[in-house]
């Protein structure tokens, strides 16, 4: 009774009113408005759950019929449902929409993979701006050294490369 019931919950919960099966219908209409796309899913479902054999019904001829027919039945008033709420929805505009779904997800792995990159490059610009200065400075202090700098000239040129 459990499996059966969970079946009839979510054939319930996907003809219902709520967003998320509003969405589902719409991306499976193109697949039931088509009898040579959607028939063969639903003999896949049957025979899954035939295959699971839940309860001994399953086993027996006239409740196996009784159920195949249910199965029908709710494919078909599914079916309808969707033709009459999405009747625009076309295989090709449902292969652009996921086309585009997909490119959405790309996206945002993409943008993830650049903040977790993010802090490892401006660390590596980092230490490539701390050499550079610290080049700087050693050049600075060995012109200092050398005479060719005076302190005042100097103590200037070190504060504008430590601001660089």
């Amino acid at each position: 009774m459990i499996a059966y019931g969970s079946l009839i919950v979510v054939g319930a919960w996907l003809a219902g009113k709520t967003a998320p099966a509003r969405e589902i219908r719409r991306a499976l209409t193109p697949a039931l408005t088509r009898r040579a796309w959607g028939y063969p899913g639903l003999a896949v479902i049957v025979l899954i759950f035939f295959w699971l054999g839940p309860t001994s019904g399953t086993s027996r001829l006239l409740p196996s019929l009784v159920l195949i027919a249910l199965f029908i039945v709710g494919f078909e008033g599914l079916r309808h449902q969707a033709m009459r709420d999405f009747p625009e929805e076309t295989p090709e505009r449902a292969m652009e929409e996921w086309r585009a779904r997909w490119q959405r997800v790309r996206d945002w792995v993409r943008e993830q993979s650049r903040r977790r990159r993010a802090p490892a490059e401006a660390e590596a610009q980092e230490a490539v701006a701390s050499d550079s200065r610290l080049e700087a400075l050693e050049r600075l202090g060995r012109l200092r050294e050398s005479g060719v700098l005076d302190a005042d000239e100097f103590s200037r040129e070190k504060e504008r490369i430590l601001a660089a």
